[in-house]
């Protein structure tokens, strides 16, 4: 992922976020954290981002940030950073040109559909301690050299994977023989012949 769009996700990631962190911010949000400019980040606010980000990781990179000052304060230092570049972002008025609003409504867009995937099919995915160990048998060559309980975590986000991939086809075909799908002939025939393309996307960023 380029920069630029990493820089574009994450603005339009915090574009509620940051409309929290105003004047009234002080009340049940703790003491402040940060002052950048006019802006004021509150120690509550800080945190329930943090509880987003993390929500959907994996333990141990949880506990990584949980356990350890070190990570803590890089986290904080990358919380900084990315602040300062999008409040820079807003300074050049860059959430008003018409490509960066199309980004941010695709990342906002993105971010719905993932969500909507984890609350529905969470709870559906489980993987048994015996399907681990089948999958860990079976792969045990290449898993060779491997701690075991780094290899068994590995199976089990590979399984985990593999069971989730399924579940979203199954979920996907479901609403698709719920909705109503219509597709011109004309245009589907020119994006097949990829009439257009060379107009649309111009030459690649440097």
């Amino acid at each position: 992922m380029s920069i630029r769009f990493r820089v574009l996700v994450f603005a339009a990631a915090c574009a509620g976020f940051a409309a929290s962190c105003g004047k009234d911010g002080a009340k049940d949000k703790g003491p402040w954290l940060l002052k950048i400019d006019d802006e004021t980040i509150y120690y509550g606010d800080f945190l329930e981002e943090l509880r987003v980000k993390l929500s959907h990781v994996p333990e141990a990179q949880r506990r990584a940030v949980l356990d350890s000052a070190e990570a803590r304060d890089q986290y904080l230092k990358q919380f900084i950073q990315e602040r300062l570049v999008y409040a820079e972002a807003k300074r050049m008025k860059m959430p008003e040109d018409k490509d960066v609003k199309l980004m941010m409504e695709m990342a906002a867009r993105q971010t719905l559909a993932q969500e909507f995937l984890l609350k529905k099919l969470n709870d559906k995915i489980e993987v048994t301690e015996k399907e681990i160990e089948d999958a860990y048998n079976q792969h045990r060559k290449e898993l060779r050299g491997v701690d075991p309980e780094v290899a068994q975590e590995q199976v089990r986000q590979m399984l985990l994977k593999q069971k989730s991939d399924f579940a979203v086809n199954d979920l996907v075909d479901d609403l698709r023989d719920k909705a109503r799908v219509e597709k011109n002939s004309d245009a589907e025939s020119k994006w097949a012949k990829g009439d257009g393309l060379d107009a649309a996307l111009g030459s690649a960023p440097a």
